[in-house]
C-alpha cells in the first residue's frame, strides 16, 4: 500500500523507538501533572475548528520497531476492533509483516497508509510515528494550527509528553488497547472492556491516553491503555499490584 506522506530522513524507526514505553510515559505524565494542562489547549482546537478531526495523546509506545518498519493500525470493517503491528517500508510502499491477528480478525487491506499520531520535535516540526490504513488520503495539517499548538505546548513545557492524534475510530471512551506479553501487536477493542483490562484496573496500570474537545466546550477522555508488550517492569507491575508506582 502506498504511503500518503514522505517519511523523515532515515525513516521512522529511531523516531518511534525514542518515545518512552507506556509504563515510563504514564509515570512521567502523572508526576508532571500533564493531565491538568489538557484544557489549556481547548481554545486552539476550537478556534481552528479541528476538534472533530484531532485530539491530544500521551506520547508512548508498547514495543520497539526494527529498521525500515512503521506501526500501522487497521480498523476492522465493523469498527469494533483495530489491530496495530509493524509494517515494512520499501520504495514508498508499506507491506504488513507476518501476523496471526490479521487473519484472526479478518482484516482487509486499504489503499493508503496515512499518518495517525504525531510528535513534536524541539524545533516545532511535527513528525508522524503511528499510521493508519485508510481508503483515502488525508488532507495536510493546518500550519497555523500546528504552529500555535506547538507554541502553547512549549510554553507549558509538555511538547515531549503530548502529541497530536487523528480521531478516526478513537471517539469512544470504552476503547481499550492491550498488548499481549512478548508480542509486537496492539489490539484495541471498542464498546466493551476486555478481560485483561478488567483484571488490571485495580492495579493502577491502566490509564487514559487520549483527549478530545467538543464544540460545546467539553473535554472528553478516550482510549485506555495497559502495559507494554515487552517491558519487564509492566508485567512485574501487574503481578505485584501492592507495589504500584504512580
Amino acid at each position: 500500500m502506498a504511503l500518503s506522506c514522505p517519511l523523515p530522513p532515515g525513516g521512522c524507526t529511531s523516531h518511534f523507538n525514542s518515545i518512552p514505553d507506556f509504563c515510563c510515559a504514564k509515570r512521567a505524565f502523572d508526576e508532571r501533572g500533564v493531565r491538568n494542562l489538557i484544557n489549556e489547549f481547548k481554545r486552539i482546537f476550537l478556534y481552528h475548528d479541528v476538534q472533530d478531526e484531532f485530539g491530544l495523546i500521551m506520547n508512548h509506545r508498547h514495543f520497539l520497531l526494527e529498521e525500515n518498519e512503521i506501526l500501522v493500525e487497521t480498523l476492522k470493517q465493523d469498527g469494533n476492533i483495530s489491530v496495530a503491528f509493524p509494517w515494512r517500508v520499501k520504495d514508498g510502499e508499506a507491506h504488513p509483516t507476518p501476523n496471526s491477528e490479521w487473519d484472526q480478525h479478518n482484516l482487509t487491506r486499504k489503499e493508503f497508509i496515512v499518518p495517525q499520531t504525531w510528535k513534536f520535535y524541539q524545533d516545532g516540526s511535527l513528525i508522524p510515528y503511528e499510521f493508519l490504513a485508510s481508503d483515502s488520503p488525508q488532507p495536510e495539517l493546518s500550519r497555523p494550527f500546528v504552529a500555535e499548538l506547538f507554541e502553547v505546548m512549549r510554553l507549558h513545557g509538555v511538547q515531549d509528553a503530548l502529541g497530536l492524534r487523528r480521531l478516526d475510530g478513537d471517539r469512544n471512551e470504552e476503547a481499550f488497547e492491550v498488548t499481549p506479553e512478548g508480542r509486537r501487536v496492539s489490539i484495541t477493542t471498542m464498546g466493551r472492556k476486555p478481560e485483561e483490562i478488567t483484571a488490571e484496573m485495580s492495579t493502577g496500570a491502566v490509564g487514559k491516553v487520549l483527549w478530545y474537545f467538543t464544540k460545546d466546550g467539553n473535554t472528553e477522555e478516550a482510549m485506555g491503555c495497559s502495559r507494554c508488550g515487552t517491558c519487564i517492569f509492566c508485567w512485574n507491575f501487574i503481578a505485584m499490584p501492592n507495589e504500584q508506582v504512580t
